[in-house]
């Protein structure tokens, strides 16, 4: 299952999840893709964007640095 989310907040263009995969799209045009998500996680960093939470934002995002691998796609 492919879900996209395209959000424009702050400096996120767009998310999409697959599977285990979380692709965040930058508005520079960089492209991060974690492995090992669980849809729960994506939820949770839905439900903080569409908060506008921008602490939460923040804080999921050097969490999915810390501890999921990464790379730019």
């Amino acid at each position: 299952m492919d879900i996209n989310f395209n959000i424009g907040f702050g400096k996120i263009d767009s998310l999409s999840w697959d599977s285990s995969l979380l692709k965040i799209q930058f508005s520079n045009g960089e492209v991060i893709v974690y492995e090992n998500i669980t849809f729960t996680e994506y939820q949770q960093l839905l439900s903080d964007l569409t908060a506008a939470d921008k602490p939460s934002i923040e804080a999921m995002l050097n969490e999915l640095e810390m501890y999921h691998v990464h790379h730019v796609a």
